[in-house]
């Protein structure tokens, strides 16, 4: 199940040739509620918890598509894309070969793909700079006009049980037991690492990502958006707002972005379908 190939220059222009194609954006027909909206073309994607598991995952079929839907922009993954990853010296798993062709494809065509590592993948390595996707553990960035900080949103949990866990996995002696392990060994000791989740958000930290959203609230920053608790959802605080992407995982939420202002989405039959509120577009001169 866990075979890795190597990443050079050399094979992602030659080996990759067909999956780099199959991966590639098309111009497709936007949906009825997509256009109801007014989003078009040159929008920005966000999303986060994917946690694929490999080949079989469904997921990574419909990522592929909804990566495809559109001439996106910029692409922002705010982590845990993958359900584990320990990036090996430039090598990237031969199991998440479509969604890494899909979004190299994208970078390729001159969309901004960001990458923001969660606490499934945090040890990225460069394999996915390599495929000209840009890591960052935390950005700034205008998304409609919204000063914006994006984050995983694992940095508001502060439970003794989870910062213990946080702490022994990103240790130095776990990178050298993982060094130690290679890629195929590693890959079955992080995977039985990786707690299984079953659907439904965390309220518990859903609560306290809006307590760390108002510590970041400032006149560089009134929107933080999110990932982590897998609680999607668009919540207007004191001193500003927080958008949590949910998950495609489980729930298949997502959200874009253009001139009219920031929709939650969920992915119907590979394609961002705006639902509930959205925040609408400010005017930066303002």
């Amino acid at each position: 199940m866990f075979q890795y190939m190597r990443l050079a220059d050399h094979f992602i222009e030659v080996d990759w040739t067909e999956a780099l194609r199959q991966g590639g954006l098309h111009a497709g027909s936007l949906t009825s509620a997509t256009a109801a909206s007014g989003v078009g073309w040159g929008m920005d994607l966000l999303l986060s918890d994917v946690h694929l598991r490999g080949l079989q995952d469904p997921n990574q079929d419909l990522l592929v598509q909804l990566l495809r839907a559109e001439d996106w922009g910029r692409v922002f993954v705010l982590g845990d894309l993958f359900h584990f990853w320990w990036g090996h010296d430039g090598q990237v798993s031969a199991q998440f070969v479509p969604v890494l062709a899909a979004l190299h494809a994208c970078a390729a065509a001159g969309c901004q793909v960001h990458f923001i590592p969660g606490n499934h993948d945090f040890a990225v390595g460069a394999g996915l700079e390599k495929l000209g996707i840009q890591v960052a553990q935390e950005l700034r960035v205008h998304l409609a006009g919204h000063a914006t900080l994006l984050a995983h949103g694992d940095q508001a949990d502060l439970s003794l049980g989870y910062r213990g866990a946080s702490r022994v996995l990103r240790s130095l002696p776990f990178a050298v037991l993982m060094r130690l392990l290679g890629p195929t060994r590693g890959a079955k000791l992080g995977s039985r690492l990786a707690a299984d989740h079953e659907g439904g958000g965390s309220e518990r930290i859903l609560q306290a990502q809006k307590v760390w959203a108002e510590t970041n609230f400032g006149p560089g920053c009134r929107l933080v958006v999110c990932g982590h608790s897998h609680t999607p959802g668009l919540h207007k605080l004191s001193n500003g707002a927080l958008l949590n992407l949910g998950d495609v995982a489980h729930s298949q939420s997502c959200a874009i972005v253009d001139h009219a202002g920031i929709w939650p989405c969920v992915i119907r039959e590979g394609r961002p379908v705006p639902t509930g509120p959205h925040l609408p577009a400010r005017d930066r001169s303002l």
